[in-house]
């Protein structure tokens, strides 16, 4: 039902009529009707008033009469009356909005009527009908710009060949509010991890929706828009925050001429830290519970470890054909540590024999503080969970440095110094690699992919790489690779990028680079089902010869869902920002 005016004064039809005194009786819609006379009134003209969204009945003081208007009382009518004309005259409101409405009757003695929008012709109306229908809606546009405008209606004296008269009638106008679009509600936090803040909200149920738009800020500040979304979607991951602040959230709904909703009520977030393993450095090394000096009491030390073992490896070179191994574990609470300093110097003295430390098997242990100098390859964990790597120089090395495979889990690497890798041949030289290459999966994993998770690699320097300094291989899923630094490209490397992904669910973040032969951050979907859902974010590539961060993606696979934050930094690189569009 058709709402009314709070505004009744039938005394008032406008700024230039009056209501005469006499009254006659008319028989309309099968019932008598009271019909007043209205008669021009000398009255100056005036800048007409400019109404806001609302319903606006015959006797509005916004409406602008022209001619010899008449009163006609029905209790069909929207408001109990109409006016009508029977002669030259128009009637006109101007209002500020994006649409209007003219209410009327059509009858058997309706005419054709004109309608101008802002001086313009935009229809011609027949309102005739054999019978009377009330508060009928018979002109509507919904698709005008957003400002004032005036809508004007006009008798023209024509007529549908079945009418028996001409009369133009005004019940009401109203100006909808095409404004109210309602704000999205129920806006949560699905997800908050270390890569983003996945946001989920209920939809709007409007007919024209357009578009979301998600409003971003940290705590005190002022909300800016970040995205805007398809109709379709309600949700949206923010990939471009950073680790362990506060950010408010809104989300505001756009129709499809561009009106927007008020912000939704806002949802305040902290994002996830972005930490490593607590105290796990060098500086906090538990006391010795043994202290080696030789090679042989370094490997007795190994073997006899268990829950809570704290060995100290004291200044000098420790060396044993096939490397040192370790087979024990520590626990959650108790973890071995294996401790040294810059001076306490792993050796296999060739770059072709050799590991410099093994780890296999095991859980809950910490390699910290010493150096491996000169080896075959550095570090290798295989098939462990909870160890970490810390503090160590890794250097002069003839494959790669540190290398996590055969399901190793939960495993992080950090604050290491890895530098000169791949002596021996470069394109095996990877500073820190995280599983295993698809091409020996059935050699090394019975044939089934190297599930290597949840591995970081974090605030580690890397210098004289032979090839990628940072591999995630196809198979592993949802390591972090976050705060690395890389520096002096070699002339002989072989490398793609500084962070090679492969895999699926890595967070890439917070790493800096300068002057790299290729790209500086990269994933490479070449194996179907991997290289998907990874992100990259607040990365600075400088001096790069290729993107900044670049996607091979191959062609048929359509979105495989990886990222690139417009939070990225890149300086002097050859072919640009990225090769897709960036995420604020």
């Amino acid at each position: 039902m058709l709402r009314r005016s709070s505004t009744r004064n039938r005394h008032r039809i406008g700024r230039r009529l009056a209501i005469a005194a006499a009254t006659v009786v008319a028989v309309a819609a099968g019932s008598i009707s009271s019909i007043a006379l209205l008669q021009p009134a000398a009255v100056e003209a005036a800048e007409p008033t400019v109404v806001t969204p609302g319903y606006y009945e015959e006797t509005s003081a916004a409406l602008v009469y022209e001619g010899s208007w008449r009163v006609m009382s029905s209790a069909s009518d929207s408001a109990r009356a109409s006016n009508y004309l029977n002669g030259a005259g128009s009637v006109s409101l101007t209002f500020r909005g994006q649409g209007i409405k003219w209410i009327s009757r059509t009858t058997a003695s309706s005419g054709i009527n004109d309608v101008y929008i802002d001086g313009v012709l935009v229809e011609r109306v027949d309102r005739y009908s054999p019978s009377n229908v009330f508060k009928k809606v018979v002109f509507e546009k919904n698709d005008l710009s957003d400002g004032v405008h005036t809508i004007r209606i006009e008798w023209t004296g024509k007529r549908n060949p079945a009418s028996t008269g001409g009369n133009v009638l005004v019940d009401a106008f109203e100006v909808p509010n095409l404004r109210a679009v309602p704000a999205p509600a129920e806006v949560r936090a699905d997800a908050v991890a270390v890569r983003g803040i996945t946001l989920g909200w209920s939809p709007v149920a409007v007919s024209d929706l357009a578009a979301y738009r998600v409003y971003r800020a940290l705590a005190g500040e002022t909300l800016e828009p970040i995205a805007q979304l398809p109709a379709t979607q309600t949700t949206y991951e923010d990939i471009g925050i950073e680790s362990a602040r506060t950010y408010r959230y809104a989300i505001t709904a756009v129709r499809a001429s561009g009106t927007e909703s008020d912000h939704s009520p806002e949802l305040q977030v902290k994002s996830a830290p972005m930490t490593g393993t607590v105290g796990a450095r060098a500086a906090n090394c538990p006391a010795a519970t043994v202290v080696v000096r030789t090679s042989a009491e370094f490997k007795a030390a190994l073997a006899a470890a268990g829950p809570g073992t704290s060995i100290h490896m004291a200044p000098g070179t420790y060396r044993l054909k096939g490397g040192f191994k370790v087979y024990a574990s520590g626990s959650a609470t108790d973890p071995i540590w294996i401790c040294g300093s810059a001076q306490s110097v792993i050796t296999t003295g060739s770059l072709t024999a050799d590991h410099g430390i093994m780890v296999n098997g095991v859980h809950d242990v910490v390699l910290t503080g010493f150096a491996i100098d000169t080896a075959h390859k550095g570090v290798t964990i295989i098939s462990s969970s909870r160890v970490v790597v810390s503090d160590l120089t890794v250097q002069n090395i003839g494959y790669e440095a540190i290398h996590l495979r055969n399901q190793t889990t939960d495993a992080e690497v950090s604050y290491n110094t890895v530098r000169n890798t791949g002596l021996v041949e470069p394109r095996f030289g990877e500073g820190v690699y995280v599983g295993t290459s698809d091409e020996n999966w059935c050699s090394v994993n019975n044939c089934q992919p190297d599930r290597t998770d949840r591995v970081r690699v974090m605030n580690n320097t890397f210098s004289g790489i032979g090839t990628e300094p940072i591999e995630a291989k196809a198979g592993t899923s949802d390591g972090i690779v976050a705060g690395n630094v890389f520096t002096d490209a070699r002339a002989d490397g072989v490398e793609d990028a500084w962070v090679l992904v492969k895999g699926n669910g890595w967070y890439v973040a917070d790493n800096r680079g300068s002057e790299s032969p290729a790209n500086g951050y990269a994933v490479n979907a070449s194996v179907v089902g991997w290289g998907e859902s990874n992100v990259f974010a607040r990365n600075t590539a400088i001096d790069v010869a290729g993107y900044g961060t670049w996607l091979h993606q191959p062609a048929g696979r359509g979105d495989l869902g990886n990222r690139v934050a417009c939070t990225n930094v890149v300086q002097d690189a050859a072919l640009g920002y990225s090769n897709v569009s960036c995420m604020p």
